[in-house]
């Protein structure tokens, strides 16, 4: 498969104005394109520490447990067929990819691990204060891992998932659950 989630930068050629465009990682990161909304390209980052390659050259995001053992993991890669996101088989249910600073007592949950990453590289040390709260990857709109980890006694819940039909559904489903809702 090819490496898709491992480079460290991208080049963009606008066809309409004829201008060109460099993304680049910084040090010891990865960018990876995710899609266009509109004219606006968008894309993720990923310290290269929290992606792991399989043998066949997917990317596996881990999934931990509380005590920080490994349960399961996300896998992001590609076929001839395309792309694919899914769920490493035995994975403990209603685990996800996670990041936790401090002593959590808010949660954030995303629809995937390259969401999670993006979103706390591009608001980390700027316009968020990251500590006690915890951040997890659903593996999708996986509403088992929301309802495992919501009763864990965190104050504030924050759903943060795609704003298409189904993560508007799945927050509008939700909604009562968190304390925040973002889409």
């Amino acid at each position: 498969p090819e490496q898709i989630y491992s480079g460290t930068s991208i080049h963009l050629d606008d066809l309409k104005t004829g201008r060109t465009y460099d993304i680049a990682a910084t040090e010891g990161c990865y960018v990876y394109p995710i899609a266009f909304i509109g004219e606006d390209f968008v894309y993720g980052v990923a310290n290269a520490s929290d992606v792991k390659e399989d043998a066949v050259g997917n990317i596996v995001f881990p999934m931990y447990d509380e005590g920080h053992k490994v349960v399961g993991a996300e896998i992001h890669g590609s076929t001839e067929d395309g792309r694919f996101k899914g769920i490493a088989e035995n994975s403990k249910y209603g685990y996800g990819f996670n990041i936790i600073y401090g002593k959590p007592k808010q949660i954030y949950f995303f629809e995937s691990a390259i969401d999670l990453l993006s979103f706390l590289e591009i608001h980390m040390g700027k316009d968020m204060y990251i500590y006690n709260k915890a951040f997890v990857s659903m593996g999708g709109l996986k509403e088992h891992t929301l309802e495992r980890i919501k009763g864990e006694g965190y104050k504030g819940i924050v759903i943060a998932v795609d704003n298409d039909g189904a993560g508007k559904s799945f927050a509008a489903k939700n909604m009562l659950k968190a304390d925040t809702l973002r889409i």
